[in-house]
């Protein structure tokens, strides 16, 4: 009998595979072990001196924090405490009364509610569980990494170097205390795992897996970046499909279906799958979308946030313009790690030989993901041929975020480019020597001649010569494979182990590792805040930032000030009428005011914070690290107004824009909308109603007794009007009424009443019932080989038995 044929193996270096493979691992698992050890020493990853800025509270006075950080401590920290506390206690938190005018929790995909890590943050500390879930984080980046490229049967060398790359990175790093970006990044090489799974012929399996990582990424808090890495899915399940379809038409030209079908097949089911797991997030979302303030940006305006084609010199010498830790940053500190691209100096020459790699279909896909990130990021007009303008996703950050892909793209070329070193590829040594000369010669330049940087030139050489060193160490490494073939695979690891060391030498610093102390105190300003003899003390900000803008919801207060990308319409619009700068993420301390807004006494604002030496309306009640003004017009939270007048919103804000305090005490606009058809004319005569006492005041379950004084009228809530707020007046359901453009209010007659408000939203249930019946397909799509092959054997054992 003739000998089978077989394709020849590639001539790698005579080594186990499972030795390398070994090897392999234990540099990941060293270079996690320099990016994170710090832990052991019982510091985390969080900035916690920051508080020191607004509490007497500890600050490292020596290794302050990275000034781009602040977003860790202004926004993931308030939120994560308050996720945490609600769980804690049995609750989902759907409804956040402590900022704005109160707003919806769970239903922001920012608060990243359902993401599973998130769920840890109600068994200890926010700095701790962080710092936990980002090792946790970077460890999965590194193995789901490391995995996607062995499926590419790379060489375990050229796998653990892209691991390296793409886990360290420019973009990863830079974002590192970012748990929202961070965590709707890392999923992408499962994702891309999934899909080629896939098209070797397990498609269900495949798309399973990509379905879990999309998932994963759309729950993470960063619906922008999540949906990056849903089009490079998109984009890499296109790529192998036309690979294959052009394989299939040199080959056998009736497998061209088969090969469409698999395509769409394992892109559709990713995709179904994905959605489907996600919906308990996706279903609050889209009813979110609607009432919300700026739902898009245009094209324009995204690319005022793409990166300078000036800052690519910072792929060869990352702090060129110098560094937010360093204190000499050429620009505001956030920028930095918004135009991160440094992927590693001696990754670009192992890159650019991964271009000349034997696997065509893998070298253009890695080229592609890189280009478009390029593209895009950099601002070029790829912009306008990508659907980057989606509404929503362009409220959370600008097209910079797309340097994701490019990290991505050269994370697989450079693991291309090991690989085929290892395979003792001669002309890709030549290229991988050659473009590091060319790459010193470069570095040389602008370390010696800072051209184009203002940052001193001991500093940017500095930086040049450790480029030029380890250039030189890379080529003393190629030169070894060069002239010893035995020694191919410890150079080859010795490339890979180069390149975590540059990637830590750049990464490493940047976000300062800091001791575990509190955050926050209850000091004296916060308590007398707090004292103000009212359920839901609600005070302003003036001229500048006294307390963080979201840490009422930590200290148990009610700011009308706070950071959101997402804020509804009306709201905004309504907060407007006090503020010259309504909008944006954030609504701002107010500016100076010569007497408190009108609004702003409708709203409740019983206290006014002001730098100390500024002077505000009201009366100077409390002065302590800032002052603190009384506002005696302050409306109570719940109040009767005897008048009412129905108009469209535009004439509505009109309206209110000339009201005096007492006419907005005494008189609601009323939406114009089918819900308030059924009220009766208004009286004539509008006298100010009493206050309506509130008994209960929890964030999804408000309650009120209307005294027995009341003339009747329409009882004002002045907490937000949004859908799924329910009410009942003495035990009967009753219509809420928007009224003064975002505020609730029901009717009553005169007399006592008890009125109560629960939020319950229908979408928790409707996206749970989605997400388990997608999850219960995935798993049967898991296990259903288990199955089958369990029931085969049970078969085959009762032949045998009945024989």
């Amino acid at each position: 009998m003739p000998a089978l044929e077989t394709s020849p193996a590639p001539q790698r270096i005579p080594a186990s595979h499972r030795r390398a493979r070994r090897a392999s691992l234990v540099l990941l698992a060293l270079a996690w072990l320099a990016f994170t050890y710090p832990m052991l020493q019982a510091r985390v990853h969080f900035p916690t001196d920051f508080g020191s800025y607004f509490f007497d509270t500890p600050g490292n006075v020596h290794h302050p924090s990275n000034g781009a950080d602040s977003l860790a401590f202004n926004a993931a920290y308030p939120w994560h405490a308050y996720l945490g506390q609600q769980l804690k206690t049995g609750h989902l938190p759907v409804w956040d009364s402590s900022r704005f005018l109160g707003v919806p929790y769970a239903a922001d995909p920012s608060m990243g509610t359902f993401y599973p890590p998130n769920w840890l943050y109600a068994l200890g500390p926010v700095p701790v569980v962080a710092t936990a879930i980002w090792a946790a984080t970077i460890l999965a980046s590194l193995l789901g990494a490391f995995w996607f490229l062995s499926l590419l049967r790379l060489h375990p060398f050229a796998a653990a170097l892209g691991a390296i790359v793409w886990t360290f990175g420019g973009f990863m790093m830079a974002w590192s205390t970012n748990d929202a970006v961070l965590g709707a990044a890392v999923w992408l090489p499962m994702a891309l795992g999934g899909i080629e799974i896939a098209r070797r012929g397990a498609v269900a399996r495949g798309a399973s897996i990509a379905g879990v990582a999309l998932a994963l990424s759309a729950l993470a808090g960063q619906p922008q970046v999540s949906s990056y890495v849903w089009l490079a899915t998109g984009a890499w399940a296109v790529a192998s499909t036309g690979a294959g379809v052009l394989r299939a038409l040199r080959t056998d030209p009736a497998a061209v279906r088969t090969e469409l079908a698999r395509g769409w097949a394992a892109a559709g089911g990713a995709f179904l799958f994905g959605l489907g797991l996600a919906s308990v997030q996706i279903l609050g979302t889209l009813e979110y979308v609607g009432p919300l303030a700026r739902q898009k940006e245009p094209v324009a305006t995204l690319l005022g946030s793409r990166i300078p084609a000036s800052l690519a010199r910072t792929l060869l010498i990352p702090d060129f313009f110098g560094n937010p830790v360093n204190r000499n940053y050429s620009f505001p500190a956030p920028y930095y790690t918004e135009a991160a691209i440094y992927a590693g100096v001696v990754t670009l020459p192992l890159a650019v030989a991964g271009l000349f790699h034997r696997h065509r279909r893998l070298r253009i896909s890695f080229a592609l993901l890189a280009l478009a990130g390029a593209g895009v990021a950099f601002g070029t007009p790829l912009v306008h041929l990508l659907p980057l303008d989606a509404s929503l996703l362009t409220r959370f950050g600008g097209i910079n975020h797309m340097a994701l892909l490019i990290d991505a793209g050269l994370a697989g070329l450079a693991a291309l480019g090991l690989d085929a070193l290892m395979t003792g590829n001669a002309r890709a040594v030549r290229v991988v020597l050659g473009t590091c000369a060319l790459l010193a010669v470069a570095v040389a330049f602008l370390g010696f001649s800072h051209w184009g940087t203002n940052v001193s030139g001991g500093y940017v050489a500095a930086r040049g010569l450790r480029g030029i060193a380890l250039l030189g160490l890379a080529g003393v490494l190629l030169v070894l494979v060069r002239r010893s073939p035995g020694a191919l695979r410890a150079a080859c690891l010795g490339l890979a182990g180069l390149v975590a060391l540059d990637l830590w030498l750049f990464g490493f610093g940047y976000h300062v590792f800091q001791p575990n102390t509190p955050m926050v105190s209850t000091t004296p300003e916060v308590q007398y805040l707090a004292s103000e003899p009212d359920s839901r003390p609600r005070y302003a900000q003036t001229e500048a930032e006294q307390l963080p803008l979201n840490i009422s919801t930590v200290l148990g207060l009610f700011s009308v000030n706070g950071y959101d990308p997402l804020q509804p319409a009306t709201m905004n619009r309504l907060l407007g009428l006090a503020s010259s700068r309504p909008g944006g993420d954030s609504l701002l301390p107010f500016p100076a005011m010569p007497a408190e807004p009108p609004v702003l006494d409708l709203l409740g604002v019983h206290s006014l914070t002001a730098p100390n030496g500024r002077v505000e309306p009201g009366v100077s009640a409390f002065t302590g690290r800032f002052t603190i003004f009384d506002e005696a017009g302050a409306f109570p939270p719940a109040f009767v107004a005897t008048c009412w007048a129905a108009a469209p919103d535009d004439a509505a804000l009109a309206q209110m824009q000339t009201m005096t305090s007492a006419a907005l005490r005494s008189t609601a606009v009323v939406s114009a909308d089918s819900a308030a058809q059924g009220l009766p004319p208004s009286p004539a005569s509008c006298d100010a109603g009493p206050a309506a006492a509130l008994t209960r005041y929890d964030p999804q379950d408000v309650a009120m007794v209307v005294p027995a004084s009341s003339p009747g009228g329409l009882v004002v809530l002045t907490d937000q009007w949004y859908p799924g707020w329910t009410a009942t007046v003495d035990g009967r359901a009753a219509p809420i009424l928007r009224v003064d453009m975002a505020l609730r209010a029901v009717a009553v007659g005169p007399g006592s009443h008890t009125i109560e408000y629960r939020y319950a939203p229908r979408w928790p249930l409707h996206g749970l019932a989605v997400t388990a019946l997608a999850a219960a397909l995935v798993g049967v799509v898991c296990t259903r080989r288990r199955i089958v092959a369990a029931a085969q054997r049970r078969r085959h054992v009762r032949r045998i038995q009945s024989r």
